[in-house]
This record gives C-alpha cells, structure tokens and sequence, in this order.
C-alpha cells in the first residue's frame, strides 16, 4: 500500500538514497579511522564492520512505504550484492588510500 503523501515519497527517496549509500559511508570510515590510528586493523573487525555496514540496508528497506512481501524480497536480493560490493570497495579502498594492495 503506497502513499500519496509527498512528504511520504520524499522520506521513501531520503530512505533508499541512504539505503545505498549509507553502507559505504559507514565502511569508508571505519577503514579511515582503523587503518589511519592503526587500532582494530584485523580482518576479524573488517567483517565485524562489512556485517555492521550492509545491515544498514535491509533495516532501511524495511522503512520503505512497501508491502511486507516486497520488502522482504528486496531485502534478499540486495544484501548478498550489497555484501560483495563493501568487500570490492573495501580492497579497492584500502589499496587506493592506505597503497596497500593485496
């Protein structure tokens, strides 16, 4: 059931503008802050934040003005995707910022 309120459509584009974004903001600082102050640089805490991360999607999604089936739906498809792209950026990061490449 949509809404027709505009406010309603503008939270839903705020929402889904951070459900995409928000994961690599979130991931970009950490790799900042735990490789620039050299605390937490393990590969325990890398996926301790990639998990951290990608869970900002799937609870924005459930935000969205969409049926419960919908949400759900979108949830699956898009969090294992989100997921090897935190990891893609995370590397590429990493080795563009820090010059340390696998």
């Amino acid at each position: 059931m949509e809404s027709k309120h505009p406010m309603c459509k503008a939270s839903a584009i705020a929402t889904s503008a951070l459900a995409l974004t928000g994961p690599f903001v979130v991931t970009g600082i950490f790799l900042t802050v735990s490789r620039g102050q050299g605390i937490l640089s393990t590969a325990t805490a890398d996926y301790v934040a990639l998990f951290v991360s990608a869970a900002i999607t799937p609870i924005c999604i459930s935000r969205l003005p969409l049926g419960v089936g919908k949400r759900t739906a979108l949830a699956v498809l898009v969090t294992p995707a989100l997921f090897v792209a935190l990891v893609v950026f995370s590397y590429a990061f990493v080795g563009t910022v820090f010059d340390d490449w696998l």
